[in-house]
């Protein structure tokens, strides 16, 4: 007669890939950061707009209340001759911070889907008791 075989567990199935919180914060924050690229110059561009129409209308504010407090305009308190957005003023407002995050938040996340999914693969296989 043959000895009888021991009994197994079936093996254990792996996780799928896509349960990992770190691949979709990998993807996610890396589709942001893609679309920041695409479209950001226009954003700075329309950005830079707003705030030099905004800075005008100031500069105009001042200048009626100096006109009407009876004193005429500093020299010094208009922008210099052909001055533009990007020369004279600085923008308040940018995407390069949000870029920056995301980019980092790319970084970060495929560094832990890494981590985790050389973990997974280094884990010592669980022996069946015999």
């Amino acid at each position: 007669m043959s000895e009888p075989k021991p009994i197994t567990s079936p093996p254990q199935p792996r996780e799928p890939i896509g349960d990992s919180p770190w691949l979709w914060a990998c993807y996610f924050s890396g589709m942001g950061l893609f679309a920041l690229l695409m479209v950001g110059r226009r954003i700075d561009q329309r950005q830079s707009q707003i705030e030099k129409k905004e800075h005008n209308r100031q500069v105009a504010r001042e200048f009626q209340a100096s006109q009407a407090a009876g004193k005429t305009a500093a020299k010094s308190d208009l922008p210099p001759a052909g001055a533009t957005g990007g020369d004279y003023w600085e923008r308040q407002l940018s995407v390069r911070p949000l870029m920056i995050f995301f980019a980092c938040v790319t970084v970060f996340s495929a560094a832990g889907f890494v981590w985790q999914q050389y973990r997974i693969r280094r884990s010592p296989k669980e022996e069946p008791d015999a």
